[in-house]
């Protein structure tokens, strides 16, 4: 079991009958490119008539600036073998997305 990160949006933040379609629209998708490890993947997810509920795996690993801050802080380098190694993971993950017929933006 993976811990989760529980994103909860209001339904009153839905102006328009689009807004609802765009919400379905954005979980077909997550739905679609789930499954690969340098994805977030998509758990569940649920709605009832005051609110939508999507359950995401949680990424808490932190963002790569800080990673890099972290090395830098600790007189360690950011060599290009790990930067390379990041850049790897970023790309297949965009990748799997464009595969499945999905474009990162």
């Amino acid at each position: 079991m993976c811990s989760v990160a529980i994103k909860i949006i209001s339904k009153k933040v839905f102006k328009k009958p689009e807004d609802r379609a765009d919400m379905l629209r954005e979980v077909e998708i997550m739905n679609r490119v789930k499954g690969h490890a340098n994805v977030t993947n998509l758990v569940a997810q649920m709605e009832d008539k005051d609110r939508f509920v999507v359950v995401m795996e949680l990424a808490d690993g932190g963002d790569v600036m800080s990673r890099i801050e972290e090395l830098l802080q600790a007189d360690k380098h950011f060599t290009e073998a790990l930067a390379s190694s990041y850049f790897k993971q970023m790309l297949e993950g965009v990748k799997h997305c464009h595969d499945k017929l999905v474009v990162h933006r």
